[in-house]
């Protein structure tokens, strides 16, 4: 795979209206148009996806969407391309008319409050864009493209070519048929419209693209959609509907990216250049630099290698000529930019998932639930002229312009790696793999417990050291890897200038080295106790920071893919390949829903608002509870005794129905502020970048779902170690960081870290209230399994259903901390979470599977 290229440069807009409540008791309200407007949103403006401008317009009266509409489509461009997506109850009258309900639409008197689909479409005829997608979810959609002039069922794949301008309509029901909400279930998330939801799951996915070219279409959404509500015999019929239309319109850019074929070169070739005779090498020289712009990407990309090798190993003549054919072909001749850009206007490169991940430490490729991190663009002038607006951008991503090392693929700077796989070029040419120069000396050392787990080794060959790794599968997680064709990742990456000699801070002094703050026996603990499991462990000292352990599950070797061989080629593709991510850093990479271990939040919320004080008095809560604006009943676990149960009760019970109705009578905005005293929803770096874990802003039902870590809540592990470590801290946040210094190679110090406190994430009276409830429930209960002789442990477990929704396949999480015997102080909190636990509920997965794990972790720690 390789990273989709940008695409075009046009303005991308999107107007998103949803309605929910209404005024008329006739008009029932729904759960999906919030839901849908914020998944579609977030999908459309997610720059390394859509790259839309979105305009939300939520819950508003006729006049004020009619007014949207047209604001919206008035001030448009040819060139632009706007997205409208409807989502609320359709209405139609006596005469077959579409209306679209708004908050005080009335059904009998539909003309004069509710928002007609025929004034929506001459407003959609007015306006400039050329390219105009329009995306109903209401009951008998189908009724609006009816009244325009288009066909029900069209070829687009082989109808859109050339300039892309038209109008194509989605709707998620025919003209007679309803559009249905998906069915909640008690304790998840209320879903989507099943229809939206298949839309979001298919950009979001990459699935969508089923001709794996790098772009999803608006064909390529439409099919996907479709076919999913056929394969869930849901009873609506999606329609799509054409008019005016010549050209393949991109929603979105896939974050899988780009599939091409492993680089073979043909044996033509090959048996020229094994020719002892330079005249027939140089014919075969020739020929490769022919290819060199190739339109197939596999051909252009093996000519480039072939040329490569020639350019180093043959004699002058021969090489010379290589030289001259990759030189000639040079960036910024003829890489087309979009219609009205300057020629001096940078490209931002993006690069889904890999440019701007990679630049941070990411390993490649990465993946992260976690979707609200845009990326930091790495600018890099490419000068052309103009796009031929004739012809327009070209259709499939092909090689246009090459240099040594690099490629511009449709627009994007990519860097060549072997077996097909394309790493990011990064700006600092002394980041870039194929560097000779990056390989002349030995790199520096990273260290755990002063011991290096990193080396060099002399290969004797033009890239003469090769990096070197002691328990490579032990520290990969921590250390990354620094690979000779396939680039850096984590704290190889983040501190790649200090370990290539090239920091200004070592007054050339040679490579220098890092020092981590990770606990080797903590490590190996974790690591252990993680074998053979899917997930991850995180364990903080929670007085300064430190990180102690970092293991993500499974890992791999870095050695194995460090050189240029083909063995190490055959790794990588083997890494890229596995279903279990082994190149995913699940502890800072990727993020899950926390399950009832979220509670601990919660809980600090009710205290920190004053809603309750007294962690033994009875709560507000009856038991099942129903969730707000919903007949929905959430219950608890079966046994649990939770009915106005004391938050110390609650905790202990995993109370569903206390934490949601907390959550419910605090309201978002409240919760919301107590879980950014924790860290979330912003970015954490350690100094490698972990995603943001997130606490949205919902409302209702969502809301409440939300506070028991079973809604759109999403944290990584180092968050909820964040959070336990805070808790143990007597309420103190501080700055995790992985990095205790770093030195030059004969000692002297370049930079020390000093610990950081990051917020005040509770009061020391409500940390100390919450510590007695963490500590009951491992001391007096389900959490009994982490017990440790002689120290004072506090701990809370969870589970969440994964979004298959399968049986027996859950998230099992631990979050816990420890106390020095002796003085009484928090030597370390500790987060693990096992994918796939095989647990059917609270007890069965965390308590069981994590807490174990987190166990053997803190009795290394007090070891010490």
């Amino acid at each position: 795979m390789q990273p989709t290229p940008e695409l075009s440069a046009e303005r991308r807009l999107a107007l998103v209206v949803a309605t929910s409540t209404y005024t008329d008791a006739s008009l029932r309200r729904l759960r999906a148009p919030a839901h849908d407007a914020a998944a579609l949103s977030d999908v459309l403006s997610d720059p390394e996806i859509g790259g839309f401008t979105v305009t939300q317009v939520i819950d508003r009266t006729a006049q004020d969407v009619r007014l949207a509409f047209e604001e919206f489509l008035a001030h448009r461009a040819p060139h632009d391309l706007v997205v409208v997506y409807v989502s609320c109850h359709g209405l139609v009258d006596a005469r077959r008319r579409l209306y679209f309900a708004a908050t005080d639409t009335r059904k009998d008197r539909l003309a004069a409050t509710g928002v007609e689909a025929q004034w929506l479409l001459d407003q959609l005829d007015d306006c400039r864009a050329r390219r105009q997608v329009v995306i109903l979810d209401c009951c008998f959609s189908g009724a609006f493209a009816q009244r325009s002039k288009g066909e029900t069922d069209l070829g687009l794949g082989e109808r859109f070519h050339g300039h892309s301008r038209g109008r194509v309509v989605l709707t998620a029901s025919r003209a007679t048929e309803y559009s249905f909400e998906g069915e909640p279930v008690p304790g998840e998330v209320l879903p989507g419209s099943v229809f939206t939801s298949a839309l979001v799951t298919g950009i979001r996915s990459g699935e969508a693209d089923t001709d794996h070219d790098g772009y999803i279409s608006v064909d390529d959404a439409y099919t996907y959609a479709f076919d999913r509500l056929r394969v869930d015999d849901v009873a609506q019929t999606p329609q799509r509907w054409l008019y005016g239309a010549e050209g393949k319109i991109l929603l979105a850019r896939s974050p899988v990216g780009v599939s091409i074929p492993s680089p073979l070169l043909p044996d033509a070739w090959a048996t020229r250049l094994a020719s002892p005779h330079p005249a027939v090498r140089l014919g075969a020289v020739a020929a490769m630099g022919e290819s060199l712009t190739d339109s197939d990407p596999a051909r252009a990309l093996a000519a480039r290698r072939a040329l490569e090798q020639v350019a180093d190993e043959d004699i002058p003549r021969v090489a010379q000529a290589a030289r001259a054919q990759l030189d000639s072909v040079s960036i910024g001749s003829g890489t087309p930019l979009a219609e009205g850009s300057s020629e001096e206007q940078p490209e931002t490169v993006t690069g889904p998932p890999a440019s701007a991940a990679h630049a941070r430490g990411d390993a490649v490729p990465d993946e992260s639930v976690s979707d609200e991190d845009p990326p930091q663009p790495v600018l890099i002038n490419l000068s052309s002229p103009a796009v031929d607006a004739a012809h327009g951008p070209p259709r499939r991503p092909h090689f246009l312009r090459t240099r040594r090392g690099r490629v511009v693929l449709g627009g994007l700077v990519v860097l060549i790696a072997a077996a097909a796989t394309v790493t990011p070029m990064l700006v600092d040419q002394s980041n870039d793999p194929g560097s000779p120069g990056r390989y002349d000396r030995p790199r520096g050392s990273i260290l755990v417990n002063n011991k290096a787990v990193t080396g060099s080794s002399d290969t004797g060959q033009k890239m003469r050291w090769k990096r070197t790794y002691t328990d490579g599968p032990l520290y990969a997680s921590v250390t990354g890897y620094a690979t000779q064709s396939f680039g850096t990742s984590l704290l190889e990456n983040v501190e790649d200038k200090l370990l290539t000699g090239t920091d200004s801070r070592l007054h050339s002094a040679g490579a220098g080295n890092v020092f981590t703050t990770i606990d080797a026996a903590a490590q190996q603990a974790a690591y252990k106790g993680l074998k053979g499991k899917q997930g991850a462990v995180v364990a903080l000292d929670p007085s300064s920071g430190k990180i102690l352990a970092l293991v993500s599950g499974p890992s791999y070797s870095p050695s194995t893919i460090a050189g240029t061989s083909k063995e190490d080629t055959a790794a990588w593709t083997a890494l890229n390949g596995d279903t279990e991510k082994p190149l995913l850093n699940r502890a800072l990479k990727r993020t899950y829903p926390p399950g009832s271990t979220f509670e601990v939040v919660t809980a600090a919320a009710a205290l920190e608002n004053g809603l309750y004080k007294n962690i033994e008095a009875a709560t507000d809560s009856p038991a099942p509870w129903t969730l707000p604006e919903s007949t929905v009943q959430l219950k608890n676990e079966d046994g649990a005794t939770c009915e106005n149960a004391s938050l110390q009760s609650a905790l202990l019970n995993s109370c569903n129905t206390v934490f949601a109705k907390i959550s419910n009578d605090l309201g978002n905005a409240k919760m919301r502020e107590q879980a950014a005293g924790f860290g979330f929803n912003k970015e954490i770096t350690t100094p490698v970048l972990a995603v943001k874990s997130v606490y949205p802003a919902d409302d209702g039902s969502l809301n409440a779902l939300d506070g028991i870590g079973q809604g759109s809540t999403s944290v990584t592990p180092l968050q909820m170690a964040m959070v336990t470590a805070a808790v143990a801290n007597e309420g103190a946040l501080m700055q995790p960081y992985l990095v205790a210094g770093l030195q030059t190679a004969d000692g002297k110090i370049v930079e020390q870290h000093k610990p950081k406190a990051m917020s005040r994430s509770l009061s020391e009276l409500n940390a100390r209230k919450l510590q007695q409830m963490m500590e009951y429930i491992v001391g007096d209960g389900p959490g009994s399994g982490a017990k440790i002789p002689g120290s004072t442990v506090g701990g809370m477990s969870g589970s969440a259903q994964l979004p298959t929704g399968t049986s027996n396949t859950a998230y099992a999480w631990f979050v816990s901390y420890a106390k020095r015997e002796e003085s009484g102080s928090p030597a370390v909190a500790v987060a693990v979470v096992v994918e796939s636990s095989g647990g059917t509920g609270e007890k069965a997965s965390g308590d069981k599977i994590a807490a174990p794990i987190a166990k053997r972790v803190m009795e290394a720690v007090l070891k010490r």
